[in-house]
């Protein structure tokens, strides 16, 4: 788990409490939504125009590993990703929503990355995926 150098926990500030309100609302919306409008609603999000600022990124991940467990909101990975790409959006950063698939047994799945940093797996389980499209 990362962790900020502040005493080992992520340190959550009111800017984070902020962003929780996009990605419960994109959360609770998700499930009446197709998968082409949620693929369209996050290739429409801007994208950052100071390009990637990977310490605060993984600052406010931390922030959010730290933060998830008590919502009282759950899912697969569709969801949980699509929640996670809301909060990181309104904190101003732009990630890659990666959907890709392994053929035996055939299992669908997605993720989030930024460059080559997924955000919500485990590297160990992403390499039995291929990926079929970044968003």
């Amino acid at each position: 788990m990362l962790e900020s150098q502040e005493g080992g926990k992520a340190r959550i500030r009111g800017k984070h409490f902020l962003a929780l309100a996009p990605a419960v609302r994109a959360a609770l919306t998700s499930r009446s939504r197709t998968f082409r409008q949620l693929v369209q609603d996050h290739a429409g999000a801007k994208p950052s125009e100071a390009g990637v600022d990977l310490p605060a990124l993984l600052a406010d991940l931390a922030v959010w590993r730290r933060i998830s467990p008590w919502l009282p909101l759950d899912g697969a990975c569709l969801f949980r990703s699509g929640m996670l790409a809301a909060f990181l959006g309104t904190l101003g950063h732009r990630t890659t929503w990666v959907f890709g698939v392994r053929t035996w047994p055939f299992q669908a799945h997605c993720w989030l990355q930024v460059e080559d940093v997924a955000l919500d797996d485990e590297a160990e389980r992403l390499c039995a995926f291929k990926p079929l499209l970044g968003v």
